[in-house]
């Protein structure tokens, strides 16, 4: 369990920097062991740390976002308040070692 709050806390902090431009030079971080099962398979292992890495931040900027991914290539769905926000979330998850693609299809939806 600590460890899983140390980790949460790394990946808002590192979120954060890179959302706010204090870190232009991102290394994503290694996959979390927690979140890997057995016989899981590579897709299903990447969306659990493209998740685990996007929805805290979205959450917190004010979007409610899914995502489903396929051979690496991750698709963001929802709503979000706005382009910017949007963009940053795509952005996020474009950090995530094993994404090779992100797009899109959350729609604006300002509170």
């Amino acid at each position: 369990m600590q460890n899983s709050l140390i980790l949460a806390a790394l990946l808002s902090l590192s979120a954060t920097a890179v959302l706010a431009g204090l870190v232009t030079d991102v290394q994503p971080l290694a996959q979390p062991q927690h979140l890997a099962a057995a016989g899981e398979s590579k897709d299903a292992r990447l969306a659990k740390v493209v998740e685990h890495t996007v929805k805290p931040q979205a959450e917190r900027l004010g979007a409610q976002v899914s995502l489903t991914v396929k051979d690496g290539q991750v698709v963001l769905d929802g709503v979000a308040p706005s382009e910017d926000v949007i963009r940053q979330l795509v952005e996020l998850a474009s950090t995530v070692k094993g994404v090779n693609q992100v797009s899109s299809e959350i729609e604006v939806k300002p509170v």
